[in-house]
């Protein structure tokens, strides 16, 4: 009985470990490989303003296209660039974090950039990760 337990133990560990070494090494998604939900940065704003909470269930891990005016263009703490869209709100933004650290857009040029939504505050607004411009 003793030998039945530990060869079932054995076998657990071994296929515990072989599915941790596979999600370890799993490729992570990317924005280009990934069909996106075309979306203005107003249209955005206005659906998380009027229902945080669906729209955060709506859009939590997927990927948007959200077209806008860049309001500002800063540099993270990582050195990545970051873009602010203008939305409806003078108080919130959409904030793209972008991959990419050497884009070159200015202020109140219209852009589209494709990114995973990743949270909503009512501070900072709409964030937006590994962002791409289109």
């Amino acid at each position: 009985m003793i030998k039945k337990l530990l060869l079932f133990i054995i076998i657990v560990a071994a296929v515990g470990g072989t599915v941790a070494i596979y999600l370890w090494n799993k490729p992570h998604k990317k924005v280009e490989d990934t069909s996106a939900i075309p979306i203005t940065a107003n249209a955005l704003c206005k659906a998380f303003s009027d229902n945080k909470t669906n729209a955060g269930t709506l859009y939590l891990n997927k990927a948007l296209e959200v077209t806008g005016e860049v309001m500002d263009v800063n540099t993270n703490q990582d050195g990545g660039k970051m873009i602010l869209l203008k939305t409806g709100d003078p108080i919130l933004a959409i904030q793209c974090t972008c991959r990419e650290r050497n884009i070159n857009v200015g202020k109140g040029k219209i852009v589209t950039i494709k990114g995973f939504y990743s949270d909503f505050s009512d501070i900072t607004g709409v964030l937006l990760t590994d962002c791409v411009l289109k």
